[in-house]
């Protein structure tokens, strides 16, 4: 278009660029300058912002009774031509108005000679120009040579804007009149403005933006843009807008352009928005899961030398359980390091152990002394380049192992000097094995607790891993073509911190369970809405194509304690998806007769051997088949220990490789009849 201009204004004609003006019934009420040559400036006493501004009926005011004439040559492409008296310079000017590409140019012919006085109409479809005619002739020709050039740029720039994920509307300034500036005409859109504003292109070129969105009104989003075409200056916002068309949060840029023309680009990054919302409830749902443990949780930085090794650990995080062991608050603790912490011997070992763990990737176990002279028992995993810490305070337990040994030792004693007295042996030996049986308790409770913490660390690191590797590629996912994989993250955040609360739901059943706070409460209950709730929630559960089949023969509203039947029923269920194949059938069958529901959950999984199921009830007990799948080993111990709160019964069949069947019978009774 440079060149074109530059063709333009080497002419000694004066030469406007009209473009079509239309309402919103499409009719044409007037035209805007688009582009007017130096020559124009010669003849007018308008200024340059007057030119670029006024419409042809503004500048010319004589011109709008004829506005047939103009709506006819846009659709037949015939010129016509007016007369107009400049009185500053006491001159008579030809206007001939000719069809050009749909828009409109406007050649101006001094006919000061030929014209002294009058005006008059003529059609000049069949006139040709004369003279300095020729010159613009020859000058519309050299334009329409070079035309098929520029519609190769336009068809280029054209490709780009209309594969934009970012909408763009490109807009002229309109003045009031005092010549401020206070609406914005649109003039082109691309096809993503189109799709985001729900508009055609046709319903928002030619119309300001306060007629299209008239809720921009007194917004910071319109004052940016007013302020670009004043001042020049690029303007960047993030805002939200709402109309009929448009909900949703938009990254909003308003470039200056040319004669105070703003071109505004925006991208719809309502997802984005949700998806930062979403991570930052998910981070403060997940230090709330932690507070709520029984465990200490620490995460540490390593400290590296100079020559890069580490030498110490700095924490990162200490949930309070952990800091009301350390007795420290968590202020303090994140400003030392485990060296400054620990005292004695302790902290080197514990530091080596640390880097490790960092090194290798593999776990730790160990214990350390307090200077306090408190025993903890901790656990040590590798975490995104440094390291998780979780332990338990084990001093109780330790000096009951130490007076189990003191009373060992006084035992031999004993029985050393008593051994001609066979009263004093009989009590002694009886002694001695009520302590070997305490011993063996005391024993199995060590292994079960040791287990626990394993387990637990396990557990707690696959999850807490996924969430903070899916956390830190949320940030990387900044577009809206990356849409598909900020949801797959942030779904397997969502299925972490179910993972999660699935598992501090089971300790706190088990605590529960063990501290007696667990109680029947007998309601009417609809069984086949509990058993379709059920089946629903574990939906996102079932592997691919995996079904339930249910067959259930009670009709009538049943006295349950709901709450309990549906943790069963989940926590069967949940074993039997698991634990079964793809496209495998899971079956639950029910019946009731009088006072009594009978269920049977039936799956065609990896079985149970014959020596598991002896202790598959077993707190923490987890068979030898299923080392490799995630589980705490306290879901059939749960369900047994409801069954028996509700009087009931369970029975357990199984085969390797050949399915599980669990079944379980209920008495029911009413609340003032079991009274």
């Amino acid at each position: 278009m440079e060149l074109a201009y530059a063709l333009l204004d080497a002419l000694p004609q004066a030469l406007v660029l009209y473009q079509p003006l239309t309402d919103q019934q499409g009719h044409l009420t007037d035209f805007t300058t688009r582009y007017f040559n130096q020559a124009l400036k010669a003849i007018t006493p308008l200024t340059d912002q007057q030119l670029q501004t006024q419409t042809l009926f503004q500048r010319h005011p004589s011109t709008r009774q004829h506005l047939d004439s103009f709506n006819a040559l846009l659709k037949t492409q015939q010129g016509f031509s007016l007369d107009y008296h400049a009185p500053h310079l006491s001159k008579w000017y030809s206007m001939t108005f000719q069809y050009l590409n749909g828009d409109m140019c406007c050649r101006y012919d001094d006919i000061t000679d030929q014209k002294p006085t009058g005006s008059s109409v003529q059609n000049l479809a069949e006139e040709q120009p004369q003279g300095l005619n020729h010159q613009l002739a020859d000058l519309v020709k050299a334009l329409q040579a070079t035309n098929q050039q520029l519609l190769q740029q336009q068809d280029f720039l054209e490709g780009i804007l209309n594969g934009s994920q970012n909408g763009l509307m490109s807009c002229a300034p309109v003045y009031n009149e005092t010549d401020q500036i206070v609406d914005l005409c649109i003039e082109m859109v691309n096809p993503a403005a189109s799709l985001i504003n729900g508009l055609a292109s046709e319903q928002l070129i030619g119309k300001t933006l306060l007629t299209v969105f008239p809720v921009l009104a007194g917004t910071p989003l319109m004052a940016g843009y007013l302020h670009t075409a004043q001042t020049g200056q690029v303007q960047r916002l993030e805002a939200h807008y709402q109309d009929d068309n448009v909900n949703g949060w938009f990254e909003v840029i308003a470039s200056p352009l040319p004669q105070q023309r703003v071109l505004i680009s925006f991208l719809d990054i309502t997802d984005r928005h949700q998806a930062e919302t979403a991570y930052f409830h998910q981070v403060g749902l997940m230090q709330r899961i932690s507070e709520s443990g029984h465990i200490g949780i620490m995460t540490h930085r390593p400290i590296l030398d100079k020559t890069g090794h580490i030498q110490d650990f700095a924490f990162t995080y200490v949930n309070e359980q952990a800091q009301r062991w350390l007795g420290v608050d968590l202020q303090l603790v994140t400003r030392q390091s485990v060296r400054s912490l620990l005292g004695g011997d302790d902290k080197e070992e514990m530091v080596r152990q640390m880097a490790q763990v960092v090194k290798t990737g593999e776990s730790a176990q160990i214990e350390t002394t307090l200077p306090d002279g408190r025993v903890l028992f901790l656990v040590i995993s590798p975490l995104e380049g440094g390291c998780v810490t979780t332990f338990m305070d084990v001093t109780q337990q330790r000096q009951v192992e130490q007076q189990k040994r003191y009373n060992a030792e006084l035992e031999q004693q004993v029985a050393e000097r008593t051994l001609a007295l066979q009263k004093s042996m009989a009590r002694l030996k009886q002694s001695k094995d009520e302590l070997q049986v305490a011993l063996a308790k005391e024993k199995q409770l060590s292994e079960l607790k040791g287990r626990f913490v394993a387990m637990a660390s396990h557990e707690f690191r696959t999850p807490l891993t996924t969430i903070l590797s899916s956390a830190g590629l949320l940030e990387l996912y900044q577009t809206s073509d990356q849409k598909d994989k900020r949801q797959k993250h942030i779904q397997r955040i969502r299925q972490a911190v179910k993972q999660l609360n699935s598992i501090l739901e089971e300790f706190l059943s088990s605590d529960k369970l063990t501290e007696g706070q667990v109680t029947v409460r007998p309601v009417l209950c609809d069984l086949p809405r509990l058993v379709n709730e059920v089946i629903l929630d574990l939906g996102d559960t079932l592997k691919v194509q995996q079904t339930i089949r249910l067959s259930l023969s009670c009709p009538q509203p049943l006295w349950v304690d709901e709450s309990l039947l549906r943790k069963i029923l989940i926590n069967l269920l949940s074993n039997a998806i698991k634990y079964s194949g793809p496209g495998s059938i899971i079956t639950l069958d029910g019946s009731c007769k009088p006072h009594l529901l009978t269920l049977t959950v039936s799956d065609q999984g990896i079985g149970i051997s014959a020596e598991d199921q002896l202790h598959l009830f077993e707190r923490f007990f987890r068979a030898s088949n299923v080392t490799n799948i995630s589980g705490t080993g306290l879901g059939l111990h749960i369900v047994r220990q409801y069954v028996e709160l509700m009087n009931g019964q369970i029975s357990l069949e199984s085969e390797l490789h050949q399915g599980t069947r669990i079944t379980l019978t209920l008495p029911l009774t009413e609340p003032d009849k079991e009274a």
